[in-house]
Parts: structure tokens; sequence; C-alpha cells
């Protein structure tokens, strides 16, 4: 019984560090901030993009909120879905193009992860993650 609690230890640990490693995607330490009252049913928050980065750049939301998304870069951004460059895991997960100072807003509607990355610089990425 041992060995086997032993040897699932080390596959989640490995398994753990592989994704990482291959994704390069680790969690963002700051925590969202919630930039509104409540709004309908959920809350708005917001994820800003600056210095080629999403920040918070991983979160956990709820169905009915809102992720507004503001370019505070100097240059046009554009959020999709992965994979990059199709964009087919979700595809009503595009923002169009952004200019600097403008900003999009994607209402949570169902139980789902969106991995999505700045389209126009595939390097800056982020995740979703929705609940019910």
């Amino acid at each position: 019984m041992q060995k086997i609690i032993l040897i699932l230890t080390l596959a989640i640990t490995i398994g753990t560090v592989g994704y990482l490693a291959v994704t390069n995607r680790e969690p963002d330490e700051a925590a969202p901030r919630d930039i509104s009252e409540k709004f309908g049913k959920g809350k708005e928050w917001a994820i800003t993009y600056l210095n080629d980065n999403f920040s918070p750049n991983n979160m956990i939301v709820k169905a009915g909120e809102s992720l507004k998304f503001l370019n505070n870069s100097p240059v046009a951004i554009q959020v999709s879905s992965d994979p990059h460059p199709i964009h087919t895991s979700h595809p009503a997960f595009e923002s169009g193009r952004l200019e600097p100072g403008q900003s999009w807003t994607f209402i949570a509607k169902e139980k789902m992860v969106i991995r999505y990355h700045n389209h126009r610089s595939a390097s800056a990425v982020g995740m979703i993650i929705i609940e019910n």
C-alpha cells in the first residue's frame, strides 16, 4: 500500500512539474481585483495588459461574472483563445483588435477552462477557470 501511495505521489509531482515546464504557465501571485459593485448576478473583474503580460494571468471566477480586459500597453493587442494562431478552443472568446486604452468585456456563462493569449504576442498567456 505504501508503494502505491509513493508511486502515485511521484507521478503527480512529475506530471505537475512537466506540465508547468512545457506550458510555461505559472499562477499569478496577485489576487484578482474587484473593480465594481455587484453587476447583475456577478462581479466584474479587471485583467490588465502591460509590458507583454496579463495581470492577473490566471483566475477562478463564477458563471455570470464579467472579465474586463484593459489594454494599458502602448501597442494594440488581441485577446484570443488557444491554440495560437487558430483560436479553436473557444471561438467566442475573441476580443478583436484593442488599441491602447481600449477594453473588452467577456461574460463567463458556463463552467469551463479557457486558456488564452495575446494573438499579437503569443508568449503573453493566461487561463480562466469558470465555476458554477
